[in-house]
């Protein structure tokens, strides 16, 4: 890959629009003293 190539992908990826993050409404249990962990699949928006 050239540097002339790069500097063109990287201005196309500089001119995308940031994704709009999807808001979770998962309610987790309160219970003091112990630690919240959530299961599942990889890079689905658990954190």
């Amino acid at each position: 890959m050239s540097g002339q190539s790069f500097a063109v992908l990287v201005a196309e990826l500089e001119e995308r629009a940031l994704p709009v993050p999807t808001p979770r409404t998962a309610k987790l249990a309160d219970l003091p003293g112990k630690a919240d962990a959530l299961v599942g699949m990889r890079r689905v928006g658990k954190t």
